[in-house]
């Protein structure tokens, strides 16, 4: 089989030492879509996404999980703004650390002049600094994450001597804030639980 063999091939690429080619992703999602795997599909995707996000890419995600009723991938306004972020959060970044960076050098030149700092002026400072930091940091602590077991359980504590919280189905994706060992923190129906890591793939 020509598509088995061509998908074999771009799996070893992927499984290679620093392998993170988004053409080869995209390929790899179009070889399991043609076979009919649409979950390992949008896994790739979803790999893809974080490289090279675009609308269309969304779309494309957005339809392929409509048919199989498949949640977490819907083009609402969290998903959009993601999206928005992944293009460009690092102008945005970057033009509020300059701004920083501005308004700490006007506050030096006013301490060495022995003028007078507001202590709301300061306070603003702060927060402000504290959102940049924020905004930073933002993508090493939220991630996706799409089922890979037949059926996943939710919990509401990081063990699995915890209640069950739910039981989510292969193919839908759950937004990741963290870890403890090997469960994930993830968000499912607005509400925080627990899941196993071997139960989905985890996407950066």
């Amino acid at each position: 089989n020509r598509v088995e063999a061509a998908r074999l091939k771009y799996e070893q690429l992927v499984r290679q030492p620093g392998q993170t080619q988004p053409t080869v992703f995209l390929k790899l999602a179009q070889l399991y879509e043609r076979q009919n795997r649409d979950a390992d599909a949008l896994h790739h995707l979803n790999r893809y996404y974080e490289l090279r996000p675009s609308a269309e890419v969304l779309r494309k995600m957005s339809e392929l999980a409509d048919e199989h009723d498949w949640v977490g991938y819907e083009l609402n306004d969290f998903n959009l703004l993601v999206l928005l972020y992944k293009q460009y959060g690092h102008y945005l970044v970057g033009v509020m650390l300059a701004l920083a960076a501005y308004v700490f050098s006007v506050l030096l030149i006013k301490k060495f002049k022995h003028q007078y700092i507001l202590p709301r002026h300061l306070v603003l400072f702060l927060l402000y600094l504290l959102g940049v930091g924020i905004l930073v940091n933002l993508p090493e602590n939220y991630a996706v994450a799409i089922v890979r077991s037949p059926t996943a359980i939710l919990r509401i504590e990081p063990s699995a001597a915890a209640a069950v919280a739910d039981a989510v189905g292969m193919g839908n994706r759950l937004n990741v804030l963290g870890n403890d060992d090997v469960w994930l923190r993830v968000v499912w129906n607005n509400q925080l639980s627990y899941v196993r890591q071997s139960d989905v793939w985890l996407v950066h």
